[in-house]
C-alpha cells in the first residue's frame, strides 16, 4: 500500500533492569526521509512504565493540527539589486535558498514553496520550527563572517496553527499572521508570534517583546517577539524567567 506524504511512522520501546530497576525509553519518528529520535530513563521503573512512556512521549511530539509556519526573506536583496546589480542580488538569494534547506533538512521539515526571496516552510513542531529559525540565522551570520562584502541578512517569521492543506501549499490565517510578523521583522531578526511564545513556555529560548503591531487583516493589535538567537541553551536557562521572557522584559 503506498503512504501517504504526510504519514509519520512513530516507533517505540522502553525497558528496565531487574524489573523494577533503572530504565529507560526511546522513541523514532520517521516522516518521508528523515527521522527524529527522542530518549529518556528513570532511575526506578518497571518494563510496562517505560514502553508507556516512550508511547505517550511520541503521540505527545505530534500535536493534532499544531503546526509552525515559517516564512524567511533575504533582507535588503531588492537595494543590493540596485546597488550591485543582478548577478550580485541573485548569488545571495541562492545562498539565503542552500542555508534555509540545509536547516530545514537537519530538522526533518518541509519547504512549501519559494515566495519572492524567501521561502516557506512547515514545522511539525513549534520547537522544531525555532530551533531551525536560529541554525539559519547562525549559519548566515557565519557565511557574513566568511566574506565581508556578501551582505547576506535574513528575515524571519513564525506562527503556529491549523493551517490548511491543498495541493502540497498551506493556506489560511496562520500562514497569513506567518507572512505578517515576517513583515515586521529586521535584518538578521527571528520574529515569532504571540501563540509562538506561550507554546515555548519553559523551554530554553530567550525573548523580548518588540511591540504590538497593527497586522493588516487582523482585528486588534498583535504582539511580537524577536527570539534572541544570540544566546545559547545555558544562558537562556539562566537568565530567563518560568514563562520564557528574559529579565529584562
Amino acid at each position: 500500500m503506498a503512504k501517504s506524504a504526510d504519514l509519520i511512522e512513530i516507533f517505540t520501546d522502553g525497558a528496565c533492569s531487574g524489573n523494577p530497576g533503572p530504565g529507560g525509553w526511546g522513541v523514532v519518528l520517521r516522516w518521508r526521509d528523515h527521522e527524529k529520535e527522542l530518549y529518556g530513563g528513570v532511575a526506578e521503573t518497571t518494563n510496562n512504565r517505560m514502553e508507556l512512556m516512550a508511547a505517550i512521549r511520541g503521540i505527545e511530539t505530534l500535536k493534532p493540527g499544531s503546526r509552525a509556519v515559517l516564512v524567511t526573506d533575504s533582507g535588503g536583496s531588492t537595494a543590493m539589486t540596485q546597488e550591485r546589480g543582478d548577478d550580485a542580488a541573485q548569488l545571495v538569494v541562492r545562498l539565503h535558498d542552500v542555508i534555509v534547506r540545509d536547516a530545514l533538512t537537519q530538522h526533518g521539515d518541509r519547504e512549501i514553496k519559494h515566495i519572492g526571496d524567501g521561502i516557506m516552510a512547515r514545522f511539525l513542531t513549534i520547537a522544531s520550527a525555532v530551533d531551525g529559525a536560529i541554525d539559519m540565522q547562525r549559519a548566515c551570520e557565519r557565511a557574513n563572517a566568511d566574506d565581508a562584502e556578501l551582505g547576506l541578512g535574513l528575515c524571519i517569521g513564525i506562527n503556529a496553527g491549523e493551517p490548511i492543506h491543498e495541493n502540497g501549499d498551506l493556506f489560511g490565517t496562520p500562514v497569513q499572521i506567518a507572512a505578517r510578523v515576517l513583515g515586521e521583522a529586521e535584518s538578521d531578526e527571528i520574529a515569532v508570534s504571540k501563540l509562538v511564545r506561550e507554546i515555548c513556555v519553559g523551554k530554553h529560548y530567550g525573548f523580548a517583546k518588540k511591540g504590538d503591531f497593527e497586522l493588516k487583516g487582523i482585528a486588534e493589535p498583535t504582539p511580537i517577539y524577536p527570539v534572541d538567537w544570540h544566546r545559547d541553551a545555558d544562558a537562556a536557562d539562566q537568565n530567563s524567567r518560568p514563562d520564557g521572557a528574559p529579565v529584562s522584559d
